[in-house]
């Protein structure tokens, strides 16, 4: 609103005047603020998100510097001075346009500084820079920017001191301090217009390019969501049913056979159950006692006992915890009536 109400109250007092540009300057970081804000700089990780928008901020201010004041000499200084005689235009453009070179200088270098840090912060990898909607914005910018940086480094090395050293010489000329002649005169005057021209032309054109360098910023807003990829659809899975263990094994001294299941063979409370058959008759035995105890062999948690309850027809049963997942080993001890103990062991997978 500022920007609109200047131009057109042109009666303001003194005290107005002095403060507008500082208003202005206080609005326009505000605003810069704000982008940087709601932009995709503040959906980085939060451990670096001040220090993203900060930059994104930066980069914007530079952008403002460099670019902003590009537009301002296009668009308001060049149509003043297209108005005056070639003498005032090139002494004019020798003299001004140095003044704004710093603010431009300061520009390139904070973008310099805070382009590429955003780069790493957004970017994973540099393949995104072409596989990403986002990262061909950032590549079209960088071009975009190197073909700036190259324009200015013409016109600030080459046409503005070759201009500089014409105008002198053409002053020089038309005061008769150093050439008298008309000829000389009218040659120096033409190579200031030639190059008075050029100047203008360069300066002219320049902000087109940093008009696209801003379109490729807002781009890459828009298309900032394209660098986390979508998450391809998956396939429901079913859950297969737990398999429990089963084992056949025979006592060391090889007279009782111990048939062992663990159902579910999961982590956790699972039903141990233990068949004895006597190996002299081939038969189920149900005249012994059958305790199991079990060992986690991935880590040391000890040993833990389950005595199992019998049926009456060879079977022992009873509830016991597997505690974890991995590797455990099951010691199968059968107590006989007259207390003899026939062992064996097995050892089992237990997944999650």
């Amino acid at each position: 609103m500022l920007a609109l109400l200047t131009p057109l109250i042109k009666q303001r007092p003194r005290l107005i005047n002095s403060i507008l540009p500082s208003i202005n300057l206080l609005l326009g970081a505000l605003l810069f603020a704000a982008i940087s804000l709601s932009s995709h700089a503040s959906a980085v990780s939060s451990n670096i998100v001040v220090l993203a928008v900060l930059a994104d901020w930066l980069h914007l201010v530079a952008a403002a510097l460099w670019v902003g004041g590009m537009l301002y000499i296009t668009t308001t200084y060049l149509p003043v001075l297209a108005r005056k005689p070639v003498a005032e235009r090139a002494h004019s453009l020798v003299t001004l346009i140095p003044y704004f070179s710093p603010l431009a200088f300061a520009g390139v270098l904070i973008m310099a500084l805070t382009g590429p840090f955003a780069a790493t912060i957004h970017l994973s990898s540099w393949v995104q820079l072409f596989t990403t909607a986002y990262g061909r914005a950032l590549t079209v910018k960088i071009l975009l920017v190197g073909a700036l940086l190259t324009t200015s480094a013409i016109h600030v090395s080459l046409i503005r001191p070759r201009l500089k050293r014409e105008y002198y010489k053409y002053a020089y000329a038309v005061e008769g301090v150093t050439y008298n002649q008309a000829q000389q005169v009218k040659l120096r005057e033409g190579r200031v217009t030639t190059l008075t021209r050029r100047l203008m032309g360069v300066l002219r054109w320049e902000p087109l390019l940093g008009v696209g360098v801003i379109v490729c910023v807002g781009l890459m807003n828009v298309f900032a969501g394209t660098l986390t990829p979508i998450a391809a659809p998956t396939q429901p899975t079913t859950t297969k049913p737990a398999a429990a263990f089963n084992a056949t094994v025979k006592t060391t001294d090889n007279k009782f056979t111990a048939k062992l299941n663990v159902n579910p063979n999961r982590f956790g409370t699972n039903i141990f159950t233990v068949t004895v058959i006597d190996n002299s008759t081939g038969k189920p035995s149900s005249n012994v006692g059958v305790s199991l105890y079990t060992t986690m062999l991935d880590m040391d948690m000890g040993t833990d006992s389950v005595n199992l309850r019998p049926d009456g027809k060879g079977h022992f049963s009873a509830p016991g915890d597997l505690a974890m997942s991995g590797n455990w080993q099951i010691r199968i001890q059968i107590r006989t009536p007259d207390n003899t103990l026939h062992e064996t062991k097995v050892k089992l997978f237990t997944p999650f």
